[in-house]
């Protein structure tokens, strides 16, 4: 997945890469055009906007970090889990946009689309929405009664390279690297 990013870049002369995966169809445009032009503005190497549902977020990244990435990856194949590899505060210069929204900040809440219940859910919302171009408020607010049953078990198994981890210690290590990341509030409708 690197390399493909990093051919497109080429071919494109691009300085940054937005990372906006087909499984995260609620991914909000309004935080990720917040966090392109501030990621650029500052010069990271990486940017997310977090605590934000799971599927709700975009990665932007420059492409000289992905090319020391590529380089320094003993397998490849690992660049599926890209983020945890690029949001590494202490070798890359990391921004983390902070939603000033309360009800944005509910990590604990999956949008992302990754099974068949998932796509029914993801379905329900985009018939809801009726073609409508919005932000995560909006998604929220159609797909309130449909919520309860998309929050995920702080013990759920995630995958990571090393292994798995439970989501409850995956959203710890995203805190705390943003903790040690600068970071910076950010509004928007």
């Amino acid at each position: 997945m690197l390399s493909r990013f990093l051919d497109a870049a080429a071919e494109l002369n691009a300085d940054y890469v937005v990372r906006v995966t087909g499984d995260n169809p609620f991914s909000d445009p309004d935080y990720a055009s917040a966090l392109i032009r501030d990621v650029v503005k500052r010069g990271a190497d990486y940017g997310r906007t977090q605590p934000l549902p799971l599927g709700a977020t975009v990665e932007v990244m420059s492409v000289p970090m992905m090319q020391r990435l590529h380089a320094a990856m003993a397998d490849p194949n690992e660049s599926e889990y890209l983020m945890l590899y690029a949001f590494a505060p202490d070798a890359n210069r990391c921004l983390v946009h902070e939603p000033d929204a309360a009800g944005h900040r509910q990590p604990e809440l999956s949008l992302t689309v990754d099974t068949s219940d998932d796509l029914s859910f993801a379905s329900e919302v985009f018939r809801r929405l009726g073609g409508r171009r919005v932000g995560l408020t909006a998604i929220l607010e159609v797909a309130k009664d449909l919520l309860p049953a998309r929050r995920l078990d702080a013990q759920a198994t995630v995958k990571v390279p090393s292994g798995s981890m439970s989501f409850a210690a995956l959203q710890e290590m995203l805190h705390e690297r943003a903790m040690r990341s600068e970071r910076q509030a950010v509004a928007v409708s």
